[in-house]
């Protein structure tokens, strides 16, 4: 029999190790099914926008400057947004699944994470595998892991838990290469989100609440440097990309943080889209006090007890959310993706600690879990297929457009019939631009169906004037294109026809860079760049008459920043000879929006010839240089 022994042995060890691999894969595996439908998202909204970025790059200095120059809402993230877009584009061009394949392999990661601290925090299987399950259920993680733009939300986590499970290594092994492992893998997540900076908070909590005590003094002293990078960080991004004085993300520190806090936690047992998905109310209310009151009498039977390791996990929550709680006017659920990791680890606890008292606490414990996961994956489900229809139409407009581009090589492609989700989804962030697609535009009247907010001038960029269409089809310029669901459906024959038997005055607005509106620019004016041109010192564009008293003419343009070095940048307008004014544009403003009042004696003429002059100029390369015009326009 003892030559057997070993034998049985190394089956026991194998399948022991099988098991072990089973719990660290099931949330992975759940997570993938979960979101098996997101393998067929597209590029949508905001991923145009950022493609478009991207597709600056054409050399070296171009990659780094990319990379590196702050963005939207001076947001400097080269790993989650700008490197994944760039390798995208460049290496599979407007197929997105390798893209999608790359975010659920983090989140699956991600998972393996979560897992591996919440059996550090508990030295339960169960606890970690539960921890990571109820992470990949949660609505928080539905945009990141539907939608590119917003990829940072799990990739970020993957830098905190990654620098903290090397710290913890460090702690169990007092091996200095975990630590300077911790401090590389902390540094460069600064590179994903700018949220990074609570990782020493994150630490600190770390070694208060479940480290040994014995060594807890030095181990704080050890997290001090890592304190003063997250605030020479903050003071280096406050001087290259300064916080925004208005507007969504604006920061206010004020009594509406706690409200602001409130709502999040709300958030992290029903998502808002429980109601938005045609849920019931009542049974989402139930399902919130269940799930939260559950979790609550967990954490507070165990700090009775004095077993502060649930601090640590209820600290996750605000820390990791600190930086979003200033924001008061920007409130959205992906923000929650790293704050309930915490209260995932919590839950998991809870869960295994159910799972040894006995079936009737098992029983009870299944109840809130099981809400929980009611109000959780039908909404994650429902958002995800309403992801996909929407990236369905994005790609089917912005390719068919493309083949209608290669059909019609020169034309004007003009689109009729625009839904609000389809402008929202594929044209607002520029789709065409990203795709290289130009001169694409919408038809007069577009703002019926597309119903866009009032202040919304890149509608009314890509919106052709009824006179300029008329005339674009008139000389084989353009061709009007219909969305048909499926397809772009040709009807420049009829749209024709009705455009002539409605003929219409001069535009009041013209847009510069416009070639369609070229028949209305001076010949003074030459390339500029972004849809815009460039003037010498004077140049002259024709625009529809002045109609009623109170009327202003709107320029709007650039112009170069060495010329604002030795003062300011002058700009006067005159209309057929009636000088309208002059505005001084000064240093740092380069971007400049200004109106002029027209005079009542211009009321009446069917056609005005502006004039515009700029002082000073510069010159390069033989050619003189004023400023740059996008629109010019007469609104009330």
């Amino acid at each position: 029999m003892s030559p057997a022994r070993p034998s049985l042995n190394v089956h026991i060890r194998r399948t022991r190790h099988i098991a072990d691999l089973l719990w660290w894969a099931a949330p992975a595996l759940f997570l993938l099914w979960l979101y098996r439908d997101s393998f067929r998202i597209w590029f949508r909204e905001d991923d145009f926008s950022l493609l478009a970025f991207v597709r600056q790059v054409h050399g070296g200095d171009d990659f780094f400057h990319v990379l590196f120059r702050p963005y939207a809402q001076g947001t400097i993230r080269p790993w989650s947004e700008r490197l994944p877009f760039l390798l995208s584009w460049n290496l599979f061009g407007l197929d997105n699944l390798p893209f999608r394949i790359g975010v659920i392999a983090t989140a699956m990661a991600d998972t393996v994470l979560i897992s591996w601290v919440a059996r550090r925090i508990t030295g339960s299987r169960l606890a970690g595998a539960a921890a990571a399950v109820f992470w990949a259920a949660s609505a928080a993680i539905i945009s990141p892991m539907t939608w590119n733009s917003s990829y940072n939300e799990v990739q970020y986590p993957l830098f905190l838990l990654g620098a903290l499970a090397l710290f913890i290594r460090y702690i169990e092994t007092e091996q200095s290469r975990y630590w300077w492992a911790q401090l590389t893998v902390f540094a460069l997540g600064f590179g994903s989100l700018e949220n990074n900076v609570v990782y020493p908070a994150i630490a600190a909590s770390w070694v208060i609440f479940v480290a040994n005590k014995s060594n807890r003094k030095n181990l704080l002293a050890g997290i001090a440097p890592l304190f003063g990078i997250s605030f020479l960080y903050v003071l280096i991004h406050m001087k290259v990309a300064p916080v925004a004085p208005d507007g969504l993300y604006a920061v206010r520190i004020d009594a509406r943080i706690a409200a602001t806090f409130w709502e999040y936690w709300r958030w992290a047992f029903l998502s808002p889209g429980w109601a938005e998905s045609g849920f019931s109310r009542l049974n989402g209310l139930w399902i919130g006090v269940l799930a939260m009151g559950a979790l609550v009498a967990f954490a507070v039977s165990r700090i009775q007890r004095r077993d502060y390791r649930a601090l640590f996990c209820l600290s996750w929550f605000p820390l990791t959310l600190a930086p979003m709680l200033p924001l008061p006017d920007r409130h959205t659920e992906y923000y929650l993706s790293a704050p309930v990791i915490g209260l995932a680890m919590l839950a998991g606890w809870g869960l295994a600690v159910a799972a040894n008292a006995g079936w009737i606490w098992r029983a009870a414990a299944l109840v809130p879990v099981l809400a929980w996961f009611t109000g959780m994956v039908p909404v994650v489900t429902v958002m995800t297929r309403r992801y996909v229809e929407e990236s369905r139409l994005s790609r089917t407009l912005i390719l068919a457009a493309q083949a209608a581009h290669q059909t019609h090589p020169g034309k004007a492609i003009l689109l009729d019939g625009i839904s609000p989700v389809l402008y929202q989804v594929a044209i607002f962030e520029g789709g065409f631009r990203a795709a290289g697609i130009p001169e694409v535009y919408l038809t007069p009247g577009s703002a019926a169906t597309v119903r866009p907010a009032p202040d919304d001038d890149d509608f009314k960029r890509m919106t052709i004037d009824p006179a300029v269409t008329l005339r674009a089809l008139e000389q084989d310029r353009a061709v009007v294109y219909s969305f048909a669901g499926d397809h772009l459906r040709n009807i420049t024959r009829p749209y024709g026809l009705a455009a002539e038997a409605n003929r219409h005055e001069t535009p009041q607005r013209v847009e510069v860079g416009n070639p369609l509106y070229s028949y209305l620019v001076g010949p003074e004016w030459f390339a500029g760049l972004n849809g815009m041109l460039w003037m010498p010192a004077a140049a002259t564009v024709r625009i529809g008459g002045h109609t009623h008293p109170g009327q202003r003419l709107r320029i709007d343009g650039y112009c170069a920043e060495t010329l604002l070095a030795t003062g300011p940048f002058r700009v006067a307008l005159t209309a057929d000879g009636v000088p309208l004014g002059e505005v001084e544009i000064t240093a740092p403003e380069t971007h400049f929006d200004h109106t002029f009042l027209l005079p009542d004696s211009l009321i009446g003429k069917g056609l005005m010839e502006v004039t515009i002059r700029v002082n000073p100029v510069e010159q390069v390369g033989g050619r003189v240089y004023g400023a740059q015009f996008g629109t010019i326009s007469i609104e009330r």
